[in-house]
């Protein structure tokens, strides 16, 4: 069956970039008291029973995932029968007050990306950002699926929000992440246009929007990334990457980390060429571009 949203093409998933082999001459260190056998997960399953009992299977899981759902408190997001319209004017004083909250907090003790003091007109700036002059009282709520592994971010900026000047890693703009394919609701948009306040099935914040791909409509959306179990690859390694091709670079070498989900292409004979390369030893997967 042809994909019916737009924004899908054919990549090959590297199989052989699932465990990594690495070789050296000198050993690493480890933590005092550690050895290399304990960094194996044969170490502490060694004589005990049951290690590979499944917990919970398909429909199990399921079953959990409604029910946190329905739970209240949990912070967990029904995306699919989230109303498909919004008061954008309204939510944009909420996400406006919720800016300002989050400065309030942060001021006086953190830092830009440049190393200087993050004082109130570094923060004003992001602020006034959240507010879409567009907004309506009745707007439709946009459809997408992330691109890249990309953040929920605590401003609409790139900036940096640092607790040490001298480390950029650790970086309080960083709420949580998004895998590639990871359905979301747009909400809003920032006054720039770069952003979008958005939702996710378990977390909320603003989102780059060159991160994420727009779809035409629910049904489009819906397409991209529920579709039945028997369809899917799942990521249940660290992290696998997508095969370089300078053919189709919009889909190679395109990061994938645990519990990305993507759907099996119709791909029956792998001499039949994606992005100019033939299949043999890979998934064909289907994934989302702008």
């Amino acid at each position: 069956m042809q994909k019916k949203i737009s924004a899908l093409l054919a990549a090959l998933l590297l199989v052989s970039g699932i465990l990594p082999v690495v070789s050296a001459a000198a050993p690493v260190a480890y933590m005092p008291g550690v050895t290399e056998e304990m960094t194996r997960a044969a170490y502490w399953t060694a004589g005990l029973d049951g290690t590979d009992k499944v917990l919970a299977d398909a429909d199990e899981i399921a079953a959990i995932n409604a029910a946190s759902l329905a739970a209240e408190g949990t912070n967990m997001n029904d995306l699919r029968n989230l109303s498909e319209t919004v008061d954008a004017k309204a939510l944009a004083q909420r996400l406006k007050a919720d800016a300002e909250a989050s400065a309030e907090y942060y001021l006086g003790w953190t830092y830009s990306s440049d190393g200087q003091e993050a004082d109130q007109s570094f923060y004003d700036a992001m602020i006034a950002n959240t507010v879409d002059p567009e907004a309506r009282e009745d707007q439709p709520v946009r459809f997408a699926v992330a691109v890249v592994r990309t953040q929920l971010l605590t401003f609409p900026s790139d900036e940096l929000i640092l607790d040490d000047p001298k480390d950029p890693d650790f970086d309080y703009q960083n709420l949580s992440t998004i895998r590639v394919n990871e359905p979301v609701v747009l909400r809003a948009r920032s006054a720039d246009g770069n952003y979008y306040a958005a939702v996710t099935s378990s977390a909320s914040g603003w989102v780059r929007a060159a991160d994420v791909a727009v779809c035409a409509d629910k049904d489009e959306w819906l397409s991209a990334w529920d579709f039945p179990a028997d369809r899917a690859v799942v990521i249940y390694g660290d992290r696998v990457w997508t095969s370089a091709s300078n053919f189709q670079p919009e889909t190679a070498k395109r990061m994938l980390t645990m519990g990305t989900v993507l759907e099996l292409a119709d791909w029956p004979d792998p001499e039949d060429l994606v992005a100019n390369r033939a299949s043999y030893y890979n998934y064909v997967v289907c994934l989302p571009v702008r």
